[in-house]
């Protein structure tokens, strides 16, 4: 079926592309006679890679990679084991300078080393507003990090939303118009603004743009938790039937219809794909009835896009599996002691991979706080940082705030994050007390995954919850 998939790339791609110029440039010279590869993401929820082009690297540093993008897309350079991101626009020319790697300037989604591009002056607009665009953004998060921390951020967002409204003025670029809004929208959600004056303003009659990044990013923000929030409405039963007892999409569809902020067709397919591989590992719901809906959707969702990214999380889902031997790692802590796997042998530990930069990542934290101090007997609880140059001492302060694991992972193809296959941030893994992987890609904090933390703390420790009936099996 993956090749299925790629024949329609190719004619969509061909048909969509005549006449697109190649992505040139030069290479710094250390990277002579090496293979330079470009891949575009395949999608925002496994961020597989759709392989475009590869080069091998001239004597004078030079390559040249045809490729064919119907649209405006993310995609990612590979120089061994050095990486840099790009946006490719069948409507502009290109032209780069891959630089040597000597530091490490932000990390979105990688798992590798990560160096930034340089854009030649006459062209990279896309490229060069959407830099320019981060720089101000990560500034203003960066500067008020504990406002979004302490969710008080409401009045500074605000402030800021107006101060950069014109920042987007003659700009025709459909790809960067989108990534500005949607990163503003982004901004309010976290600022707690108003859930349906956001669908208002954002989603309400508007195209979906599953292609671009920003877009993406905000409606899985939006409708993160979606399942556990129906679980506590009048829908509770429908929801859990459609999975449990019929395994049957157009079911479980219908009790997504009934959602008022929740009305295009294809926004409430994709909630039902996502969420359904989102609560994967959620002992409310089988399994194996998850992973069969999603087969189903690999093959006959209403949307091409969406049959995509199902077949994607298949592969996903029986890659890293529930009962294979978790990796195991010693890393240095923020102290620089060192902190091994094999150190919690004989209790659970439940795994976050997190970044300075990720707000939701962030919030998580707060969570996490209280489940450490709940079922820090049972279960040990590990934030690894996926490590840049400039992330010690800009945000070691923030550990002060929290009481369990913070440990800093190395780069490179041995990388933690390489043997655990981190994509995207945050992410979390729950590995039982002999080492083994319980839950791969396991829920972020949430009823969910209290749910799991409460049974294992309540079946060490049966006398502490003797009277206590908040959560029930």
């Amino acid at each position: 079926m993956r090749g299925f998939f790629a024949a329609i790339s190719i004619i969509l791609f061909g048909l969509s592309a005549i006449g697109q110029a190649p992505l040139t440039g030069k290479a710094d010279p250390i990277y002579t006679g090496q293979k330079i590869q470009l891949f575009a993401l395949s999608d925002y929820i496994t961020y597989e890679l759709d392989s475009l082009s590869v080069d091998t690297v001239a004597m004078d540093g030079s390559f040249v990679l045809p490729y064919q993008v119907p649209k405006a897309t993310l995609c990612k350079l590979y120089i061994g084991e050095i990486t840099a991101y790009l946006y490719l626009d069948p409507q502009e020319s290109l032209e780069v300078f891959f630089p040597a790697y000597t530091s490490i300037e932000r990390l979105i989604l990688s798992k590798e080393k990560v160096v930034q591009l340089k854009f030649n002056s006459q062209n990279g607009a896309l490229n060069q507003n959407i830099l320019q665009h981060n720089k101000i953004y990560d500034e203003f998060v960066a500067e008020h990090f504990y406002r979004f921390q302490n969710n008080n951020a409401h009045t500074v967002v605000d402030s800021f939303l107006v101060a950069t409204k014109d920042s987007c003025l003659g700009c025709e670029q459909k790809y960067y118009q989108a990534y500005r809004d949607y990163n503003r929208a982004i901004l309010r959600l976290n600022s707690n603004a108003s859930k349906p004056q956001l669908y208002q303003d954002y989603l309400k009659g508007r195209e979906v743009l599953l292609a671009n990044d920003a877009y993406v990013d905000f409606i899985k923000q939006f409708y993160k938790g979606y399942f556990q929030n129906v679980s506590l409405s009048a829908n509770a039963t429908a929801l859990k039937k459609s999975i449990n007892a019929f395994k049957s999409v157009p079911k479980l569809m219908e009790v997504i219809e009934r959602d008022t902020l929740l009305t295009h067709p294809q926004l409430q397919e994709w909630v039902a794909l996502t969420e359904l591989y989102a609560n994967y590992h959620n002992e409310v719901f089988d399994r194996n009835s998850i992973l069969w809906m999603i087969k189903a959707l690999a093959e006959s969702a209403n949307y091409l896009e969406h049959r995509k990214i199902a077949h994607n999380m298949v592969s996903n889902l029986t890659r890293l599996g529930p009962g294979s031997r978790a990796p195991e790692f010693a890393l240095k802590a923020f102290n620089d002691s060192i902190v091994a796997l094999r150190d919690f042998r004989g209790q659970y530990v439940y795994l976050q991979f997190w970044a300075p930069w990720c707000t939701s990542c962030i919030n998580d934290m707060t969570q996490i706080r209280a489940y450490q101090k709940k079922y820090g007997s049972s279960i040990s609880f590990i934030s690894v940082m996926i490590q840049t140059d400039s992330s010690d001492q800009s945000y070691a302060r923030m550990m002060d705030n929290f009481d369990w694991i913070f440990l800093k992972d190395n780069l490179g193809p041995g990388s933690l994050q390489t043997r655990y296959d981190v994509r995207t941030v945050p992410l979390y893994f729950l590995i039982s007390k002999e080492g083994y992987l319980e839950q791969c890609q396991a829920a972020g904090p949430g009823y969910a995954i209290e749910r799991r933390l409460y049974n294992i703390d309540k079946a060490n420790f049966p006398d502490k919850y003797r009277h206590n009936l908040i959560i029930q099996d």
